[in-house]
């Protein structure tokens, strides 16, 4: 796992053991793609922990879309993205 600006790993870990505000901020589906600032699987990893259902990109139905920095398909991500899709 890399390090940024913020303490990623201290954030996700707090997430995992607080499944209720891991799921009010994501929502219980989503989509994920990429890696960066974590291994997308242990990313995935976490979001099962906290009962977030993890889709592929591929996948149609769930309005989250998660993106790493890094390892994405432009195209994937362009076919699930929305007008009013916001980058956080």
């Amino acid at each position: 796992m890399t390090a940024g600006v913020f303490a990623w790993e201290a954030i996700l870990a707090h997430l995992s053991r607080n499944a209720v505000v891991c799921r009010g901020i994501l929502g219980t589906d989503v989509m994920t793609t990429g890696s960066g600032p974590f291994d997308e699987g242990e990313f995935n990893e976490m979001l099962r922990e906290c009962g977030v259902s993890v889709r592929n990109v591929s996948d149609p139905g769930p309005s989250v879309l998660i993106v790493g920095h890094e390892d994405w398909d432009a195209e994937d991500v362009g076919d699930q993205t929305i007008p009013q899709a916001k980058a956080l």
